[in-house]
């Protein structure tokens, strides 16, 4: 079975996932398919900040410390992910936080309990919750740099999960899925191909303003302010599939 079918599998699995012991047993399994050895989710509720979720499977010492001595507070990690909406690595930390001498010291204790290298997925709905994943591999193991792109597409999909698993806890009824016109999926799909508004209006045979207005329309529906974030909430809700994407 190739990576794209584990993550393939990955994602329906999470539609049935009925515990956050479920979702971490998921999400660990596919991280170690993907050539990592650690993984964690933290999501933090914008409206309720008590109805945090942390879900890892980080060494034991390693999380005893975090909560001792409450590096979540100003985790560097999280405070970067609140700065951008796509995966980033340790390297390129700098690049959206300037770390002060408490989160230098969170790296190195980190890389000293064995958390070497990191591939962080920011996730964020707006008005509603933000967090991340983070997918580690341990001392002297290189970041498996070819999966990165199918580790934010697994980030983002338990992201997901975990807002519809802490969702469901809250409401009856979770929404129905937004609807969608046929023009607005044929955009969607072409822009999953990695498509510009340009290409995607001559292989439709419409106007380049057009597919913008589409796609500014979908974005509206579905309440994000990124196409990245678009792709993954349709992608969710079942409007196309990866098979789909990959054309």
């Amino acid at each position: 079975m190739t990576e794209l079918q584990d993550l393939n599998r990955f994602i329906e699995s999470t539609y049935r996932v009925e515990s956050d012991d479920d979702l971490l047993a998921l999400l660990s399994e596919l991280t170690q398919t993907l050539g990592f050895d650690y993984v964690s989710l933290f999501r933090r509720d914008m409206v309720r900040p008590e109805a945090m979720v942390a879900l890892s499977n980080y060494p034991r010492h390693w999380l005893d410390i975090v909560q001792d001595r409450r590096y979540f507070v100003t985790d560097p990690v999280y405070v970067a992910s609140r700065r951008t909406a796509v995966g980033f690595r340790r390297d390129q930390i700098g690049q959206y936080v300037a770390l002060n001498e408490l989160q230098r010291e969170i790296m190195r204790e980190a890389e000293d309990a064995g958390l070497a290298d990191w591939f962080a997925v920011p996730a964020h709905v707006g008005g509603e919750a933000s967090g991340l994943a983070t997918f580690v591999v341990a001392d002297g193991k290189p970041l498996p740099e070819a999966k990165l792109p199918l580790a934010q597409l697994a980030g983002s999909f338990a992201f997901e999960a975990a807002r519809r698993l802490h969702q469901g806890r809250e409401l009856k009824k979770l929404p129905d899925p937004v609807a969608l016109s046929p023009r607005q999926l044929d955009c969607l799909v072409l822009v999953a191909r990695g498509k510009t508004d340009w290409e995607i209006a001559n292989i439709l045979g419409i106007a380049e303003d057009t597919v913008g207005k589409y796609m500014d329309d979908a974005r509206r529906r579905y309440d994000v302010t990124k196409r990245s974030q678009l792709l993954v909430r349709a992608l969710y809700d079942g409007h196309f599939s990866l098979a789909d994407a990959i054309g």
